[in-house]
């Protein structure tokens, strides 16, 4: 049987397409209208005391983990929001089909991945007495959320429906659905476009909501951010001071404003730190990264309450700052460690993966390790295993040439026979890789499939290749009483230098089975381009868009937890490379004038260009590079007596780096004349230099460097008043002059050349 419900609208002629099939198909000052379309579930039977059901899984869904209650499915998107407005949901339509004599199995609820799920038994609820659909409604709005100054809400679709005392299932083809932004008394408002700090904030803002691209695109006034980054605080141990500093100074020098804070000054309590955190956000409204710097001892994780017998320990909670909400404003890392030589070892690490990082194809290979359980109680209904291998498939049909994968059994694809042991993963991550995927049972020091652990980090050689570790495991970021595996990826080294991982994330307490698993996903899409509009992505930027679509899929109190719990190790503003890193071409004048206010640099160009101009540290002025031409404006007054540095990044490329001196004044004064001068540029070879009207019987033409150097001279004897002279230029090296015209007693004229 099929019912159709009418439309009440005709769609506009516009569409944006997302992941996991929502659509806009409409967008107006004062609401959005989404189409969703479920491509269809896959079936799992399990007998149960003598009775087959079933389980469903379906891609881009996840299970509503409802103890005692039938296990369908909940597919979430986000929409911004006026900030003064509430969400309205009115549902337009909807298609979908009746299936007869299917009993869907109950969910046993969101375990912790130290327990096994096969010795967890079923429970039937009340619900399974109660002749009506379960969810009743297809569509449900979840809490309303701040996300920095944005608001934001998560809706959700469940596309499967059961009445479990019939047995009959509603599944839905396609949904249309309409949002309304009305007051609490119903009003409708309208959404004005927001405006961004950066441009990092503008991707994370856009890639979040699905609506706020078609937002933008309405607005009367186009805002892009001169931006690329964000601010950054750093909140260090007083003792680190000089083993920081040289990362703080690189990052001011890349364009993002960053401030050093002692702990003496922010507090070593996680009370003191998250009130300095508060207090600095509303003060410095373009913070978008904060890196602790110490162990726990030093400045305190967050004790976000008890989790059975754990602490809550949080380092992301610091980045919870307006709403009653668990999305957070700003991605908080950490560089942990009570000793000033590993704190070190982790800065030189990551100014070598931004600054100097080292050739190879490393950057396009993977490692994926993971367990044989969870089936049907994992993500998307999939064992470790299976949600690992998914991820490694999308990355090399996207770029990535090679990915590890080490499951328990025997599974096939590059998954040797059997179990796979410590020495194969030390072989992969010895060789070089990018991206380093856990899922399955761990420990504090270990990760229980392949028994991968921290004296395996010790001992390995991958200088100059570190990966991204994500691990979805109980406890490998338990680093309040005792040294973690995600705290060893970071302090890794040896004799030649830093070794280990670029950034690690891992749990402080016992980790939920299905929620991370959303998460990891997530990040995997992100680096494999599937969405179409997101460019590229910082390890903050990766992990927390990950964690907060977790948060859209699971909105439960589980998924806060995970919020809290999952602890990123590492620079949050250090970008994520997945490609060989090539060149930035750039042209430019070989110095700065003094007294300007702006620099032009003709450059290679993408999304992500991003031009500073700094001096001691000092960012002068900074913009990202939107054209072949752009003009750097200088916001910040600079020193004549000491020379710049213009620094130009860009995602998987070679940072440019070059000193700009500060151009020295020529002492030659334009004259007015009735002389007429004419140069052909650019220069060749040979300089063509046109004149007329000249009193003068001999000229002088005087090439000067833009340092004020003479670098060649000639003089032209019995001239007559109009004419042509010609000046062997061919020992110029590319780039300005200018070429300085005097007659017999005076400077007659100054004209800029450019050689070729």
């Amino acid at each position: 049987m099929k019912k159709l419900l009418s439309f009440l609208f005709i769609a506009a002629s516009f569409s944006i397409i997302a992941k996991d099939g929502f659509k806009i198909i409409k967008s107006e000052a004062n609401s959005v209208t989404v189409e969703y379309t479920f491509s269809g579930m896959d079936q799992q039977s399990v007998n149960i005391n003598g009775k087959n059901y079933q389980k469903i899984y379906a891609t881009g869904c996840v299970p509503v983990l409802n103890v005692g209650f039938p296990q369908v499915l909940r597919s979430s998107v986000s929409l911004a929001i006026p900030n003064n407005a509430f969400p309205k949901l009115e549902i337009l339509s909807n298609d979908y089909s009746e299936v007869n004599n299917v009993a869907l199995a109950p969910s046993k609820g969101s375990l912790t991945r130290n327990i096994n799920p096969e010795e967890i038994p079923y429970v039937f609820g009340n619900v399974y007495q109660k002749n009506s659909f379960y969810p009743a409604d297809p569509a449900a709005i979840n809490s309303t959320y701040l996300l920095r100054d944005q608001k934001g809400v998560s809706l959700s679709i469940f596309p499967v429906q059961t009445n479990p005392v019939t047995n009959k299932l509603r599944v839905i083809n396609k949904i249309v659905f309409k949002i309304s932004y009305v007051s609490a008394n119903g009003r409708k408002i309208n959404f004005n476009a927001p405006t961004f700090t950066s441009n990092e904030e503008k991707e994370l803002m856009t890639n979040r909501f699905l609506n706020l691209p078609s937002v933008l695109a309405n607005a009367k006034v186009q805002y892009t951010p001169i931006n690329e980054f964000g601010d950054m605080l750093i909140l260090y141990h007083p003792a680190f001071l000089t083993n920081i500093q040289p990362l703080a100074d690189w990052k001011n020098q890349k364009g993002i404003k960053t401030e050093l804070v002692s702990s003496a000054t922010s507090g070593t309590t996680y009370a003191q730190v998250q009130t300095y955190i508060q207090n600095y956000y509303a003060s410095h409204p373009n913070l978008l990264y904060v890196l602790i710097v110490g162990d726990h001892e030093q400045i305190n994780a967050y004790n976000a309450g008890p989790s059975g017998s754990e602490t809550k320990w949080s380092d992301s909670y610091y980045g919870l700052l307006s709403g009653n909400d668990h999305y957070p404003e700003i991605m908080v890392g950490r560089f942990s460690s009570a000793l000033a030589t590993d704190i070190t070892t982790m800065v030189n690490r990551t100014l070598e993966y931004e600054k100097t990082p080292m050739a190879g194809s490393w950057y396009t290979k993977g490692i994926g390790i993971g367990s044989n359980q969870g089936y049907g109680i994992g993500d998307e209904g999939e064992a470790d295993w299976q949600h690992i291998r998914k991820i490694g498939n999308k990355l090399v049909a996207n770029g990535y040439t090679y990915f590890h994968e080490f499951y328990d059994s025997s599974h096939a694809g590059n998954d040797a026979a059997g179990d796979p042991n410590a020495t194969m993963v030390s072989n992969a991550v010895n060789g070089g890789s990018s991206i380093f995927l856990y899922c399955g049972h761990g420990a504090q020091n270990v990760c229980v499939t392949s028994n991968y652990s921290s004296s395996n980090i010790n001992a390995a050689t991958n200088n100059g290749m570190y990966p991204f570790s994500v691990q979805v495991a109980c406890n490998n970021g338990t680093f309040i009483g005792g040294t973690c595996l995600s705290e060893t990826f970071l302090r890794a080294k040896n004799a030649t230098g830093p070794t280990g991982a670029i950034a690690s994330a891992g749990s402080s307490i016992l980790m939920a089975w299905a929620e991370p698993m959303d998460t990891e996903d997530e990040i995997g899409d992100i680096i494999s381009d599937q969405y179409l509009n997101n460019k590229k992505y910082t390890m903050g930027g990766l992990f927390y868009n990950g964690q907060m679509h977790m948060l859209d899929d699971y909105p439960t109190a589980t998924g806060d937890e995970l919020m809290e719990t999952w602890v990123l190790f590492g620079d949050p503003s250090c970008m994520f490379r997945c490609l060989v890193p090539t060149n930035i071409t750039a042209n430019h004048d070989p110095c700065i004038q003094q007294n300007v206010t702006s620099f032009s640099v003709t450059s290679s160009f993408g999304v992500n260009t991003y031009a500073s101009i700094s001096q001691n540290n000092q960012i002068i002025g900074a913009s990202l590079i939107t054209s072949a031409n752009t003009n750097i404006a200088l916001t910040q007054t600079f020193s004549t007596s000491q020379s710049l540095l213009l620094t130009i990044t860009e995602y998987n490329k070679l940072p440019y780096i070059v000193t700009l001196p500060v151009c020295l004044a020529t002492g030659i004064n334009e004259l007015a004349t009735a002389s007429e001068f004419f140069v052909e540029s650019p220069v060749g070879n040979t300089l063509n230099f046109n004149y007329k009207n000249v009193e003068a019987k001999e000229l002088t033409l005087e090439v000067i460097d833009m340092q004020g150097k003479l670098v060649i001279s000639s003089t032209f004897d019995n001239i007559s008043s109009e004419g042509n002279l010609k000046m062997n230029t061919e020992a110029l090296s590319s780039g300005v002059y200018l070429l300085k015209v005097s007659g017999s007693n005076s400077v007659l004229k100054t004209i800029k050349i450019v050689k070729e």
